[in-house]
């Protein structure tokens, strides 16, 4: 993908940015011009997955079932849907976690801020947390056009639906 980044908003990269979600099929949503790395007034939005621009990739935050991310990386790893933004693009399996982690772990950050467990135990407890219950991919980078327009047709076809991730914007 073109590196879109720039200092200064450039109609051009606004106009490639909505271009490249209309290909991909994700539903498109116009802001005001955002001061990231890609200055662009779109974001696309897909069953609650938010896809937004970057230098030469797309950040995808949702939640994405293992089960699907291993479908998408076994049969499209060379399209770069990288799990987690990993550059190596390794299997999604080492980097999936609890989809309701931070839910689970906030009682015992509280102990640990009151003092009345170590950062040992909540570390232990914490690997502990993250093996068990349904296993997600919480973000993807996505190097290709192609590997966007996969993506997103996964999450089409699938019916997939993710719930707000924290710390989309």
């Amino acid at each position: 993908m073109e590196n879109l980044a720039r200092c200064e908003y450039d109609a051009e990269a606004d106009k490639k940015v909505k271009e490249e979600l209309l290909t991909a099929g994700i539903p498109i949503l116009e802001l005001g011009v955002m001061d990231r790395e890609v200055k662009t007034r779109y974001i696309g939005i897909l069953n609650g997955f938010v896809f937004q621009r970057a230098w030469c990739y797309w950040v995808v935050k949702g939640n994405m079932p293992l089960q699907y991310a291993k479908i998408l990386y076994e049969k499209h790893s060379d399209l770069m849907i990288r799990a987690n933004g990993d550059c190596s693009n390794p299997h999604p399996e080492r980097s999936s976690c609890n989809k309701d982690f931070d839910k689970l772990c906030q009682p015992y950050i509280e102990k640990y801020q009151k003092h009345e467990i170590s950062g040992e135990e909540l570390n232990r407890i914490g690997k502990e947390l993250e093996a068990q219950g349904e296993q997600v991919i919480r973000m993807y980078h996505v190097d290709t056009q192609p590997g966007l327009c996969r993506l997103s047709e996964m999450i089409r076809k699938n019916h997939i639906v993710t719930e707000f991730v924290n710390g989309v914007m």
